[in-house]
């Protein structure tokens, strides 16, 4: 008898586990149509890892159809890729799909390449972080005395809001070249508070930091990127560039954006050329993983140079920001993370690194209906079973 319900029981534990493979079987199928395995699957291909990466497919169908606008996305855990696929279209007219290498505009993520360049021209003694701006740009008003660069990455400089001089009351217009544009903001006579003094998330101060780096370096700011960064990690999709006609013709996903009567295309990248470069960055997951990679080691600066990336800024007053070189900096249950998203013309983007445990996720999408902070959220209870402070829960 005892035999029989062993025998039984055995049976049964076959039984569902048989039933577990063909349901799992069955949701991978029934994501396939909205997703692209982008030429790979996970690192891993145990029985746990594929059914995280299920979770995730599910997730990232609540913004993404066959049809619509789509995205890519990384997920690295323990230094190994656990997730990486490509969802929805990258371009709805063409139906080209949207791949882990498809080239994608980064929006404010590129703050941190422009850090990074800042990080090694100081490194080579070629500038401080703490140098006055007017020594580099010396058109400034008196009160830029008191700005430095630091104030600059750390978004406490009290300049002007850039991206409020961009309009014909100020001269501006389809023509405005960013020189020109640099020439706006330098004519600014009054700055909104004494350099320091609070935090004011401004894109002004990395436009000018791109200026700076052509100053010192010599060269434009999209060659010294593409020289220094890409081209040593090897982020061959990954480029500078707002000149529309040659976008145009460029494998690259479209932006758009969703108004009451369906989904339109949303090309007003042409603002773009204002920003010296600093705002035209294309790249990809896969070129993103790369650069994820290398700030592990001292591949572009020395890990006591961008310790400084990853140490809060200080106001005046001493107290601390959650904002370094280009990223924003958290804690959650004690571990630090750093995060920077992006958004401009339909385009969104999102990097969230956990260094101490080797993880990351990685996300670019061509459409304005895809929640970054929502994905990330999920995605960290997903894979660590827990949300990420700092980040708002999803609703």
């Amino acid at each position: 008898m005892q035999t029989f319900w062993q025998d039984l029981c055995y049976g049964a534990r076959r039984l569902l586990k048989q039933l577990a493979i063909i349901l799992l079987a069955f949701l991978l199928i029934s994501v396939q149509p909205y997703s692209w395995g982008c030429g790979q699957g996970p690192a891993s291909s145990d029985a746990t890892t594929a059914a995280l990466s299920v979770k995730v497919d599910a997730l990232m169908a609540t913004w993404f159809k066959a049809d619509s606008p789509g995205a890519a996305l990384v997920v690295i855990k323990n230094g190994q890729i656990a997730h990486r696929k490509g969802y929805g279209l990258a371009n709805r007219e063409t139906k080209e799909p949207f791949q882990c290498d498809t080239p994608s505009l980064i929006g404010s993520v590129a703050k941190q390449f422009t850090a990074m360049a800042i990080m090694m021209l100081a490194e080579e003694g070629r500038l401080s972080f703490d140098d006055p701006l007017p020594k580099y740009l010396p058109d400034f008003p008196v009160y830029a005395q008191k700005i430095t660069l630091r104030h600059l990455l750390h978004h406490t400089s009290g300049l002007p809001v850039f991206d409020d001089l961009i309009s014909a009351k100020h001269g501006v217009n389809d023509k405005t070249t960013a020189m020109e544009m640099l020439k706006v903001f330098t004519r600014q006579q009054t700055p909104r508070f004494i350099a320091g003094d609070k935090y004011e998330y401004n894109n002004g101060g990395y436009v000018l930091l791109s200026h700076i780096v052509e100053r010192v370096s010599g060269k434009p700011y999209a060659q010294f990127i593409q020289e220094r960064i890409f081209q040593p990690l090897e982020m061959r999709d990954s480029f500078i560039s707002h000149d529309e006609a040659k976008l145009k013709t460029m494998r690259r996903a479209i932006g758009y954006f969703k108004e009451w009567n369906g989904v339109k295309v949303s090309e007003s990248i042409n603002t773009l050329r204002l920003y010296n470069g600093m705002g035209s960055y294309f790249s990809t997951v896969d070129d993103l993983v790369k650069w994820d990679q290398a700030l592990y080691t001292e591949k572009l600066v020395k890990a006591a140079t961008f310790q400084e990336a990853t140490t809060p800024g200080k106001l005046n007053s001493g107290q601390s920001l959650n904002y370094g070189f280009g990223w924003e900096l958290f804690r959650s249950k004690e571990i630090p993370y750093m995060l920077h998203a992006g958004g401009w013309a339909g385009f969104k983007s999102f990097i969230v690194r956990i260094p101490a445990q080797r993880f990351a996720v990685i996300a670019l999408s061509n459409s304005n209906q895809f929640d970054q902070s929502k994905a990330t959220q999920e995605i960290a209870r997903i894979y660590l079973g827990g949300y990420l402070d700092g980040i708002p829960k999803p609703k």
